[in-house]
C-alpha cells in the first residue's frame, strides 16, 4: 500500500470536510493541496466541484479546464466544463467544450445531454433534438434527457413526439413532476386550439380579427404637394421592398438550398458527426441571416402601413 503524498492527504481532509457540510474548510484544504502539488489531479477536481457548489463559476471553469489538461483522454472534465458554461449562459463556449468531450468519448450520454442544453440556449432547436436523441440512445434511462427532448419538440410544434418523450420520462421515473407538467401543457394547448376551430373548416382567431381594420374609404383629400410626396414615398418603399425580397431570394438560392443539399449528402454518406455539426452550424448562421432579411422586409411593409395611415388621417 503506497503512502499518500502530502497533496493527496490534504485532498482526503478536504473530502471529509465537504462530506460534513463544511464547504469553506474543504475549499481551503483543496487550495492548499494545489499549492503543494500543482499537478495533483484529485485536488483540481475537488476544487472544481466545490467551486461549482459555492457558485464560484469563474473558479470552477478555471479548475475544470486544468483538470481537462491533466486528464486529456477522458470526457468528464470537458463535459463538466461545458456544464458550467451552460450554467452561466455562455452557450458558445459550452458547445466548444462539449464537442471536445464527445471527441474523447463518442458514447458519452452526459456530454450529449449538456450539448442539447447548449444548442437549446442558442435557439438551435434541430441541433438540440439531435444531441438529446444521442443522449437517450446511449443512456435510455436518462429521464431528464427525454424531458428536455420533449420540451424542444413541443416548442417546434411536434406535439406527438413531445408527448411520446414526456410519457417515456414518466415511465422511467413515475414521480417526475416536470414531465407531468409537460403533458398538462399539451392538453391545455389542445383545448386552446380546439376553441379556435371554426365549423367552416379553417382556424379562426377572433381576437386577431377584431384588431384588423378592413375599411377602405374615408381618405382625406391631398394637396398637390402631398400627392407628389406620396408618389415618391411609395416609389422608395416599393423599391426597398423589392430589394429586400431579392436579397431573400438570393440567400435561398446561394446559401440555404446548397447547405441543405450538403447536409442531406453528409447524412446519406454517413459522415462523421463533427462534419455534420460544422455544416449544421453554418446552416444555422445562414438561417439567421435570412431571419434578419425577413425582418428588413417586414420593416418596409410596416412603414408602408404607417404611411397609408398617415395619408388617410393626416
Amino acid at each position: 500500500m503506497t503512502t499518500p503524498t502530502p497533496a493527496e492527504h490534504l485532498c482526503e481532509q478536504a473530502k471529509a470536510s465537504r462530506d460534513q457540510g463544511r464547504l469553506n474548510e474543504a475549499i481551503a484544504f483543496f487550495e492548499q493541496a494545489i499549492a503543494t502539488d500543482e499537478r495533483c489531479l484529485p485536488a483540481w477536481e475537488g476544487r472544481a466541484y466545490t467551486a461549482f457548489q459555492a457558485k464560484d463559476y469563474p473558479r470552477a471553469i478555471e479548475c475544470f479546464r486544468k483538470v481537462s489538461m491533466l486528464d486529456v483522454r477522458r470526457a468528464p472534465p470537458m463535459t463538466n466544463l461545458g456544464a458550467v458554461y451552460n450554467r452561466i449562459g455562455d452557450y458558445q463556449n459550452a458547445t466548444k467544450a462539449l464537442r471536445q468531450a464527445i471527441s474523447r468519448d463518442r458514447k458519452s450520454a452526459e456530454a450529449y445531454y449538456n450539448l442539447g442544453i447548449a444548442h437549446k440556449g442558442l435557439h438551435q432547436l434541430s441541433l438540440a433534438v439531435s444531441a438529446y436523441k444521442e443522449a437517450v440512445k446511449f443512456n435510455p434511462a436518462m429521464h431528464d434527457a427525454h424531458q428536455n427532448l420533449a420540451n424542444v419538440y413541443f416548442e417546434m410544434g411536434n406535439v406527438a413526439l413531445a408527448k411520446q418523450h414526456y410519457d417515456k420520462a414518466l415511465e422511467i421515473r413515475p414521480d417526475f413532476e416536470p414531465a407531468r407538467r409537460g403533458l398538462r401543457r399539451i392538453e391545455e394547448a389542445a383545448v386552446v386550439q380546439k376553441e379556435k376551430y371554426s365549423p367552416f373548416g379553417r382556424l379562426v382567431d377572433t381576437k386577431e380579427l377584431e384588431k384588423r381594420d378592413y375599411s377602405v374609404g374615408n381618405y382625406r383629400k391631398l394637396t398637390l404637394q402631398e400627392k407628389n410626396q406620396d408618389r415618391e414615398d411609395n416609389h422608395r418603399m416599393s423599391r426597398d421592398a423589392i430589394t429586400a425580397a431579392e436579397a431573400i431570394r438570393e440567400n435561398l438560392h446561394e446559401n440555404i438550398l446548397p447547405r441543405i443539399q450538403t447536409l442531406v449528402g453528409l447524412v446519406g454518406d454517413n459522415q462523421d458527426r463533427q462534419s455534420l455539426a460544422r455544416n449544421a452550424d453554418v446552416f444555422v448562421q445562414v438561417k439567421h441571416q435570412l431571419d434578419e432579411q425577413l425582418d428588413a422586409l417586414l420593416r418596409v411593409t410596416d412603414e408602408l402601413r404607417r404611411h397609408e395611415e398617415f395619408i388617410r388621417k393626416g
